[in-house]
């Protein structure tokens, strides 16, 4: 929209090209600007197009200007990762405050996308063992942080998380990390080439106890059997059962000569799960606390 640029108008009364209005007064001969066509059109297709753009219908009624201000149509959401002074739309701040955003439901290996930042992502019980989820490339965006996804496994079996072969999870400074069965995590993007991870045991470096990536360590671990913690640091022990009963079945775990007692199931196929965290030169050893269960995972760090 232009300045009034008429007859009569006041040259630069409000700056350099800046021009005004002003008043007229017959007995000194001095005339008043002359508010042409053009000028009015302007005002009110300027006021108008803001009216129409928040989807009113113009008429007689007042505060139509403040009605459309207050509307959904008018301002548009800045792109994800808009730093600029841009006016911030409530869309724009719920995902840049990390709310979640929307679900998503996973069963195989997949490939997420940055456009799906901010949902709560989940491993669907279905999903079988091996599979792999991969986080978006982050180079090249901005270097925003708090974008990122909620996982949660609920399948029997872990699965992988996995960044792009440039980039590093924090504080693992590694390139993925083991999601467990039932456990949850929160990864976040940090920079523009890295992510940091909140919740899953993967992530117990930030205990400062140096734990490590959990190992499945099913294949030499056997019932009843008494091993010892030689890491020289505080380890954390992780064990899961498939019942093959409908008779009450439960695992406990001795540590110390203490026996901690898992939840009893007695539906067949049912999972049980104890963990618990052993000290360095410590003894540890699973053992049935009735039923019948077959041990589906062991996993140390």
């Amino acid at each position: 929209m232009e300045r009034i640029n008429g007859s009569n108008v006041v040259v630069d009364l409000f700056g350099p090209g800046k021009n005004g209005f002003k008043d007229g007064n017959k007995a000194l001969g001095i005339n008043a600007t002359i508010i042409d066509a053009e000028f009015m059109n302007a005002v009110q297709e300027e006021l108008l197009t803001l009216i129409e753009t928040a989807g009113l219908t113009p008429g007689v009624a007042l505060n139509q200007i403040l009605t459309a201000l207050r509307s959904a149509g008018v301002f548009q959401t800045a792109a994800q990762f808009d730093n600029t002074t841009k006016a911030a739309t409530t869309a724009f701040i719920q995902r840049a405050l990390g709310s979640l955003s929307g679900f998503l439901s996973v069963n195989a290996t997949s490939a997420l996308t940055l456009a799906q930042l901010g949902r709560h992502v989940q491993i669907a019980q279905a999903t079988p063992a091996g599979q792999i989820i991969t986080l978006p490339a982050l180079a090249g965006l901005a270097s925003t942080s708090g974008n990122g996804y909620w996982f949660t496994n609920d399948s029997p079996n872990s699965v992988t998380i996995k960044a792009n072969a440039a980039e590093n999870i924090n504080p693992l400074s590694a390139n993925s990390f083991l999601l467990l069965p039932k456990e949850t995590a929160f990864v976040m993007q940090q920079t523009n080439a890295q992510w940091n991870i909140f919740g899953a045991i993967s992530a117990m470096n930030n205990l400062g106890l140096g734990y490590a990536v959990p190992v499945n360590r099913l294949a030499s671990r056997a019932y009843s059997t008494s091993y010892t913690n030689t890491t020289g640091k505080p380890m954390f022990v992780d064990v899961r059962a498939i019942s093959t009963t409908s008779t009450a079945s439960s695992l406990g775990l001795t540590i110390d000569g203490i026996t901690y007692q898992s939840t009893t199931v007695n539906v067949l196929g049912s999972g049980s799960q104890i963990s618990g965290i052993v000290r360095p030169g410590g003894t540890y050893s699973v053992g049935l606390g009735g039923g019948a269960m077959n041990l589906s995972e062991w996993f140390e760090s």
